[in-house]
């Protein structure tokens, strides 16, 4: 995200806020949080494949014929409850956050099979496809509805005792950061990760999750649950 690390003319991303918005679309001022004209009423906005026209005195950026253009309103009650789970295999997740009062927008996944079956107890709109491509997040922000909250359960081979063990050099190790990515362009105020006990302290998810908190400024909270060895039942008196 550093633009003088770009060469003039060169296409990169960005996640801006607003601090001057120009209805004529002259030029707008924003700032970095690390073309096409945009749509007035957002707090920030995902700029893809914008084109570094100037470093100094103040940076310039100008849509090419490829930028894609994402608007974040500011987070409200019902965006902090509706949620964008990646990763959303069928649904397990997906049936956590829906119990604790959250509405699932959007759900994405590789796996058309597993997508099938969310989408026989959500009503999600689902997308099939690598989130880590930048046409998927934006056709998941599309249909997102503003929803401020992203969730993902990482795959988890990687680092289950029951998998390869392979960590970090487990291709599929990827998932996390390109999660975390994600997230970030989809300016998510909440970003809820899960995956099985020994990733948390593998040094692989811990420092992808720290350099991610240090450039965008997001805190993290790290818990280990655990399952009942049994179900609880209540008995009523007889």
């Amino acid at each position: 995200m550093d633009l003088s690390l770009v060469h003039i003319d060169g296409i990169t991303d960005l996640v801006c806020t607003v601090r001057i918005f120009d209805p004529e679309h002259a030029a707008h001022l924003m700032v970095s949080k690390v073309g096409s004209t945009l749509n007035e009423g957002f707090a920030a906005y995902t700029l893809f494949n914008v084109r570094v026209k100037q470093h100094a005195p103040i940076p310039v950026v100008v849509a090419s014929s490829t930028s894609a253009i994402m608007g974040h309103h500011r987070p409200s009650w019902e965006f902090l409850h509706s949620v964008i789970d990646l990763c959303s295999g069928f649904g397990g997740l997906s049936q956590g956050a829906v119990a604790a009062g959250f509405d699932i927008a959007v759900a994405v996944d590789q796996n058309s099979l597993m997508l099938e079956l969310h989408g026989k107890v959500h009503e999600a709109h689902n997308i099939c496809g690598d989130f880590g491509n930048r046409n998927v997040i934006f056709e998941a922000w599309k249909h997102s509805r503003g929803a401020s909250v992203v969730s993902s359960g990482f795959s988890c081979q990687p680092f289950s005792r029951l998998g390869d063990g392979k960590g970090q050099l487990d291709s599929r190790a990827s998932c996390l950061t390109k999660t975390l990515d994600a997230s970030f362009f989809l300016n998510a105020a909440v970003v809820v990760l899960e995956c099985v006990a020994p990733a948390a302290n593998d040094s692989f998810v811990q420092a992808e999750i720290a350099r991610f908190c240090q450039h965008t400024g997001y805190r993290v909270t790290q818990t280990d649950l655990k399952p009942q060895t049994g179900p609880s039942l209540a008995v009523p008196p007889t």
